[in-house]
């Protein structure tokens, strides 16, 4: 079976204190559900799509709850809160495997600036993120049982050129973990439930993150780590860890997440 994996990220404002990758898993089945019914939810509202940036700003499909007038405050961002609140239990519903990759900016830019790190994480800190999707997420379909692929798509940002290259260069580092990727392509997320579910969960992902760093407890990191069935933090530690996994030979690396 060839699952789909669509991918979206996120950061905080100046994208200087975290940034995320969120990835969902699903096969045909589970992607026919989510679609018919995230459609159906936002239409029920008269709205065409979901995007985050919009629902935190209550502006574009959200601009409507800003209305004083329809909506006398807090009863506007209630409202949105409402939809956000049924489009995430629609993600739990279709049964969609979820994983987010959050990288603390300054710990990837520390551990980038040591020699044994030269060649290694030379791009911004979201590739690390895309490339660490890329493993976890093949790395969880070879846990299914029976014999089974994945194709990746992402929203289709001005970057995007940028991010499959990334996907090539990880291919060719990766060959064992290539094997059973089956392309990487761009669409509209307006156009798309699956992204923009992605993005919901992305975002979400990104700001329980920016509530860890900003307040490092036991409590924030539980909610964190509850935003996603799985999330992979790459602190100091583990890009150590990645860095010693990585065996620079005729200019590749072994199988690893850089």
């Amino acid at each position: 079976m060839v699952f789909d994996a669509f991918m979206d990220d996120s950061a905080d404002a100046l994208a200087e204190k975290v940034a995320v990758s969120g990835i969902f898993i699903g096969n045909k089945e589970q992607w026919s559900f989510l679609r018919r019914e995230w459609r159906k939810r936002l239409k029920s509202e008269g709205m065409l799509y979901f995007k985050a940036s919009e629902y935190y700003g209550l502006r574009g499909e959200f601009q409507k709850f800003r209305s004083e007038s329809k909506y006398a405050p807090p009863s506007g961002r209630e409202a949105a809160k409402r939809i956000f609140d049924d489009l995430e239990a629609l993600i739990r519903r279709a049964e969609i495997v979820s994983l987010g990759i959050v990288i603390p900016v300054g710990d990837y830019m520390a551990i980038r600036a040591l020699p044994e790190a030269e060649g290694i994480w030379q791009q911004p800190p979201y590739f690390a993120a895309l490339n660490g999707g890329f493993f976890e997420t093949v790395k969880a379909i070879r846990r299914l049982p029976g014999n089974n692929a994945v194709a990746f798509v992402h929203d289709d940002d001005n970057r995007f050129p940028e991010y499959l290259r990334a996907y090539h260069e990880f291919k060719e580092k990766n060959p064992k973990t290539a094997g059973l990727m089956r392309g990487f392509i761009p669409l509209d997320d307006k156009q798309h439930p699956s992204l923009q579910a992605a993005d919901l969960a992305a975002n979400a992902t990104c700001n329980f993150a920016k509530e860890w760093l900003d307040k490092p407890t036991e409590a924030t990191l539980q909610r964190l780590r509850r935003s996603m069935y799985k999330i992979g933090i790459w602190d100091k530690d583990y890009m150590l860890e990645v860095l010693r996994t990585c065996r620079p030979t005729s200019g590749t690396r072994g199988e690893n997440r850089a």
